[in-house]
């Protein structure tokens, strides 16, 4: 099962485990998950070399998805606005396939 659990306020998104939905390489649920993941990981990092994030941790390993960003003050909002829009799609990912993924959104 894939375990996502999204902090809210301190912009993080941690991603463990692997769905089992299908055979390695062809499980679609684990590519949905990766590829909004991957979506998130890349806009992040645009936004550091913009200077919109002034730190940026990630991890993206096997069954492992990491990413930590610390905002510039004047693009919070806009951050916030770029996390909030991927973890949509991984709550509807997660509500649509609760039996190979769970998602918790922690705000405070």
């Amino acid at each position: 099962m894939i375990h996502i659990t999204y902090h809210q306020r301190i912009h993080s998104l941690e991603i463990h485990g692997h769905a089992q939905y299908g055979d390695k390489g062809t499980d679609i649920v684990c590519a949905a998950v990766s590829a909004l993941f991957d979506t998130l990981a890349a806009n992040a990092r645009d936004m550091k070399q913009a200077g919109g994030v002034v730190h940026l941790e990630t991890t993206e390993e096997d069954g492992i998805g990491k990413i930590y960003c610390k905002a510039a003050t004047r693009y919070e909002n806009l951050v916030r606005l770029m996390f909030d829009m991927i973890c949509k799609g991984l709550e509807l990912i997660a509500l649509e396939y609760p039996d190979f993924v769970s998602y918790e959104l922690v705000e405070g």
